[in-house]
């Protein structure tokens, strides 16, 4: 029974943190120039170079924990571990809402920074781990079988 319902919640919220996220991609003039003090005019030319970029790497890894975490979700890496699926949904939903704020409030780069750790490397990171014990214990039961 639970496992008819986390797949679905967690399926949900893991879109709605992904729509949101590509929102804050399309704002990211707004949360760039909410990032620069307005002491650096001289630089500003410079410190925007250096913030777009660091946007992009963000943007750009959090694209590739989204696609880590989808892969692993379809392939049932963690489909039968329950610690990880709730500690995505949770992950995720407050993602989507830290995310919304952010949007909102147009917070600066280094937030979008705090939020990208918490929401969306660390339930990658479960996947990862997951999705390596499970190919290190296929690795153990082929030697095993080749021993027989």
């Amino acid at each position: 029974m639970a496992l008819k319902v986390l797949l679905p919640v967690r399926f949900l919220l893991f879109a709605l943190h992904l729509i949101i996220d590509i929102v804050i991609a399309y704002n990211r003039a707004g949360h760039v120039a909410a990032s620069i003090p307005p002491s650096t005019a001289s630089l500003e030319a410079r410190a925007m170079r250096e913030l777009n970029l660091t946007f992009d790497w963000l943007f750009f890894a959090t694209g590739s924990c989204f696609a880590i975490e989808f892969l692993g979700m379809f392939l049932g890496f963690s489909l039968y571990v329950p610690t990880v699926p709730l500690t995505s949904i949770v992950a995720h939903a407050s993602g989507f809402v830290l995310c919304v704020w952010l949007t909102m409030e147009v917070w600066s780069v280094q937030s979008f920074s705090y939020i990208f750790g918490c929401c969306s490397l660390l339930p990658a990171l479960l996947e990862l781990y997951l999705m390596g014990g499970h190919f290190l214990q296929m690795q153990s039961w082929q030697k095993l079988e080749l021993r027989l």
